[in-house]
C-alpha cells in the first residue's frame, strides 16, 4: 500500500473542493513532534477501544503502528469561491461542514486507491478528549507550514499565514515506509514581520476580554495576522472580506444573506 499514493489522491482530490494545502508524515513523527512540546493530543489508538458511534462507518478504531500515515487538509483562500457555489445552493451551508463533506469523500477516494481499508478522521474544531489534534503541530511536521511559536499563527511558504487547517486523516494500514519524510521548514517571512506581528499579537491578547465587541476584537487578531504578510510579500493570498468576516465568525448572517441573494465574491 503506498503513501504516496494515498496522500496524492488525497491532496488531488481535497484541492477540488478549495481544500489545497494537504501533506503527509509518519504518525510516530507527528507524535515525537507533540511530546517535544508537551501537548497532549494523541492520534494513537488502543485496539479494545469501543465506537462511540461519532466516526463515518468506513473508518475503524483499530490500532495505528508508528509507522502509520498521517495527512493534513487545510485550505488557503480557495476554499471560499467552492464554498460561495455551495452556499448559493443551500443556504443553510456553513464552511465546517462543506469541508468535512469534501474530506471523508477525498478520504475513501484515497483510500481506495491505496488499498486501505482502515482509516480515521480527527476534525481540527473537535474538542472532545482523545480526539483533539494538535493540528498546527502536524502541519509543521509534515512540511506544511513552519509553525511560529510566539504567535501561534502557521506560515504556509505560498499562502504566508493565510492559511486554515481542517482535519488529520489517519490511514491506519498504509505505511510511510521512508518514503514521506518529516522536516522543518524554513521561516517564510522576515525578521521584522516576526517582530511586528508579536506585537500585535500582544495587543490582542492584552484586550481579549474587554474590547467593545466581537468586531473590534477580530480587528486585533487579524492586525497579527496581517504583519505576517510582510509587506507585500503575501499580500495577494489574503482572504476574500466576506472570508475573513466569516472566518474570524463577525457577523456571519449578513454574509450569508448577500451571497444567498446574489452578491459576488467579496
Amino acid at each position: 500500500m503506498s503513501a504516496s499514493t494515498a496522500l496524492d489522491v488525497l491532496r488531488d482530490r481535497c484541492a477540488r473542493g478549495g481544500l489545497d494545502v494537504c501533506g503527509g508524515c509518519a504518525l510516530r513523527a507527528y507524535e515525537d513532534a507533540i511530546e517535544r512540546v508537551g501537548t497532549r493530543a494523541s492520534m494513537r489508538r488502543s485496539g479494545d477501544e469501543s465506537d462511540d458511534g461519532k466516526d463515518d462507518a468506513a473508518m475503524t478504531m483499530s490500532h495505528a503502528g508508528d509507522d502509520a500515515l498521517v495527512c493534513v487538509v487545510g485550505n488557503s483562500k480557495a476554499l471560499w469561491p467552492k464554498f460561495v457555489e455551495a452556499l448559493r445552493r443551500d443556504g443553510g451551508a456553513t464552511v465546517d461542514a462543506f469541508a468535512r463533506r469534501a474530506i471523508e469523500s477525498a478520504a475513501v477516494t484515497a483510500a481506495a486507491r491505496a488499498g486501505s481499508k482502515r482509516f480515521r478522521v480527527y476534525w481540527a474544531t473537535d474538542l472532545e478528549p482523545g480526539k483533539v489534534v494538535a493540528i498546527q503541530r502536524l502541519a509543521a511536521t509534515a512540511n506544511v507550514a513552519y509553525f511560529d511559536d510566539a504567535t501561534h499563527q502557521s506560515l504556509h511558504p505560498t499562502h504566508g499565514p493565510w492559511c486554515a487547517f481542517r482535519a488529520a486523516v489517519v490511514f491506519d494500514d498504509v505505511r510511510t515506509e521512508g518514503e514521506i519524510e518529516p522536516g522543518s521548514l524554513a521561516c517564510p517571512v522576515s525578521a521584522g514581520a516576526l517582530r511586528r506581528a508579536k506585537e500585535a499579537f500582544d495587543v490582542a491578547v492584552e484586550r481579549y476580554g474587554n474590547a467593545a465587541n466581537k468586531d473590534e476584537m477580530h480587528k486585533l487578531w487579524l492586525a497579527a495576522r496581517i504583519a505576517m504578510e510582510d509587506g507585500e510579500k503575501f499580500r495577494e493570498c489574503r482572504y476574500y472580506d466576506d472570508q475573513i468576516l466569516w472566518h474570524y465568525d463577525v457577523n456571519r448572517t449578513s454574509v450569508r444573506d448577500r451571497i444567498v441573494n446574489g452578491g459576488g465574491v467579496e
